[in-house]
């Protein structure tokens, strides 16, 4: 029964989040300059994040720990930069802590937030895999900004099969909202995207 179970939660995985061993790479541009580069690399339980913000001129990693259901157990967090937050975020009922990593300090948050960082396209593409509306529907998700700390909402909107477009309130700032304006690739996650009063545009290799 307990073979069956794993089995059925294994398949459950890899059709919801379009499972790949390959890494992923999106690029963040403006006219002239990049933003950032992040590569991302997902596992059936784990996605992992390096983030290079290239104007703030520092990096961020980070380690999602995933339950069955896809939502974020823990995430592990190391900011270059020391007035930001590195250290284990769990989410939820207490868990077994004992990972190694970026593990200095701990945190506990509500276990209906999800993580997000401004810039960051990997956690994006993470919410829209796990939580696709229905053409015409709209998902209104509880986040947490992993890096500095900052609660807020991600609304996702579904126009047409391959586009939705997606409202991130203090995500990057507290009380403003980023918008991004998002293609579907075939498997459900960011194909390209832009964030049209900052110039930008989403590339995805």
């Amino acid at each position: 029964m307990r073979a069956t179970v794993a089995t059925l939660s294994a398949i459950f995985l890899v059709g919801a989040w379009g499972f790949q061993s390959e890494p992923q790479t999106f690029v963040v541009r403006t006219d002239a300059d990049t933003v950032a580069v992040e590569h991302l690399t997902r596992t059936a339980n784990t996605l992992t994040g390096d983030l290079h913000l290239f104007e703030e001129k520092t990096n961020v990693h980070y380690v999602l720990h995933l339950r069955p259901d896809g939502s974020t157990e823990t995430a592990e967090v190391a900011n270059e930069r020391p007035n930001f937050f590195s250290g284990l975020i769990v989410f939820g009922a207490p868990v077994n802590v004992g990972q190694s990593g970026a593990a200095q300090r701990l945190v506990r948050v509500p276990g209906d937030l999800l993580p997000v960082i401004g810039t960051s396209m990997g956690l994006i593409d993470y919410l829209i895999r796990l939580h696709t509306p229905g053409i015409g529907e709209t998902v209104d998700i509880r986040a947490i900004n992993i890096r500095n700390g900052l609660p807020g909402r991600v609304t996702i909107k579904r126009f047409a099969r391959d586009s939705v477009l997606v409202d991130c309130n203090t995500c990057m700032r507290r009380r403003e909202t980023e918008e991004l304006r998002i293609g579907l690739s075939r498997d459900g996650g960011i194909d390209g995207a832009a964030r049209i009063e900052q110039h930008w545009t989403v590339g995805h290799r």
